[in-house]
């Protein structure tokens, strides 16, 4: 019988998915055994935030989901080894174009309407016990943009919040063309991982 934790970890709970903010598309994605997915688990474990690169369809969401929802599962494993890792606090997958949507919103002064601040708005993610920030990049990239980013993962960074970002940028391009600042973050916070340059999903 699947356990609340197992349906979980597996990608099967409905109220995981809604917690976690996870969206249609990517839920039901569980862990796949492999040596990217040990080289991840094993950076995890140690407190270390993970920087997921490669091409479209290489597998960066789909693995990070899966993290996610371990860890809220209190149970972060592979292959049967490895040791509870208890989760505190919240955890939750944001799209990084819906964060600077966010953004915008609350530059909006509409009469009577009264929005989240900028600084309410960062607040709220850089305190996340967990997050997932997705598709780092898609967005356009602006000195207000670089400006969020920065402020974001620098308070993740000072408060040695576990932050998994994924990214179609190499760590390198992402220096050249976003900003050294984050980048250097990044590297700071814990592993830059690979995917590689294949897209599964062309190739199915």
């Amino acid at each position: 019988m699947t356990t609340a934790r197992e349906a979980i970890a597996n990608g099967a709970s409905k109220k995981a998915h809604a917690l976690l903010g996870i969206p249609p598309r990517y839920q039901g994605k569980a862990l796949i055994p492999s040596k990217t997915a040990e080289e991840a688990v094993r950076a995890m474990l140690e407190g270390k935030s993970l920087y997921l690169t490669g091409a479209c369809g290489s597998g960066k969401t789909h693995l990070a989901v899966a993290l996610l929802q371990s860890w809220y599962a209190d149970g972060l494993e592979l292959n049967g080894e490895g040791k509870i890792y208890p989760s505190r606090g919240r955890a939750l997958f944001l799209p990084a174009i819906e964060l600077m949507l966010e953004i915008k919103q609350s530059w909006n002064s509409d009469e009577g309407v009264k929005n989240e601040s900028e600084k309410q708005i960062i607040d709220r993610y850089s305190s996340t016990a967990f997050l997932v920030l997705d598709d780092l990049g898609a967005e356009k990239i602006s000195e207000g943009s670089r400006q969020v980013m920065y402020a974001l993962l620098d308070r993740r960074y000072r408060n040695c919040a576990q932050t998994i970002i994924t990214s179609n940028l190499s760590i390198e391009r992402l220096q050249e063309s976003f900003d050294d600042r984050i980048a250097s973050r990044i590297c700071e916070m814990g592993v830059v991982i690979d995917m590689g340059r294949k897209d599964w999903r062309v190739t199915k």
